[in-house]
């Protein structure tokens, strides 16, 4: 595998997660890659949504500037590498995804699931 598309799409598929996506971003699509807004501002406009109306997960200090600067909300989600990374500049953070209110979430920053 040369590029990360096809890296992506293989893992999204060995978990059985590749119909949960709409459209994959991967480096090829943008000029820039994080912490630059680029990948982001790709996939918001894919999507044909605003950057006000979706929230990033990241689980990085580059991944989560690059939500930010894009303009979009940001949740940080620290792996055991990351955990010790700065994310003071995210909208909130949390410990896992597992067991997440998506609904509640949404609504803490106005926005519909």
């Amino acid at each position: 595998m040369d590029d990360s598309r096809a890296w992506v799409r293989d893992h999204l598929v060995r978990h059985a997660l590749l119909s949960s996506f709409d459209t994959l971003v991967c480096r090829e699509d943008a000029p820039r890659v994080k912490p630059a807004p680029d990948l982001y501002l790709e996939a918001i406009s894919r999507l044909g949504l605003a950057a006000d109306q979706v929230i990033a997960f990241e689980d990085s200090h580059n991944g989560s500037l690059a939500a930010k600067r894009a303009g979009l909300w940001c949740i940080a989600v620290p792996n055991e590498i990351t955990a010790t990374q700065d994310f003071s500049h995210a909208d909130g953070q949390l410990d896992s995804l597992a067991g997440i209110d998506l609904a509640g979430l949404a609504g803490r920053f106005g926005l519909a699931v």
